[in-house]
């Protein structure tokens, strides 16, 4: 299970959506971050929305936090 917004001062981290993108996006303030919220089905096993898998396929950084269990 991911966590997001895990580096953070202040401790919001929130447990991942399994139905969402994997990919982790900046609130709209800009001092957090948050799952992405687009539907998954594209990239890597899945986990992509299908803009995040094109950024992807062009070489660009896609932040995917890391899965722990």
């Amino acid at each position: 299970m991911r966590r997001y917004d895990e580096l953070a001062a202040f401790p919001i981290r929130q447990r991942e959506n399994l139905t969402r993108c994997a990919a982790e996006v900046p609130t709209e303030s800009g001092w957090h971050w948050r799952q992405c919220g687009r539907p998954r089905g594209h990239g890597i096993d899945g986990l992509l929305c299908r803009q995040h898998a094109a950024k992807m396929a062009q070489g660009r950084h896609v932040p995917i936090p890391p899965d722990n269990p």
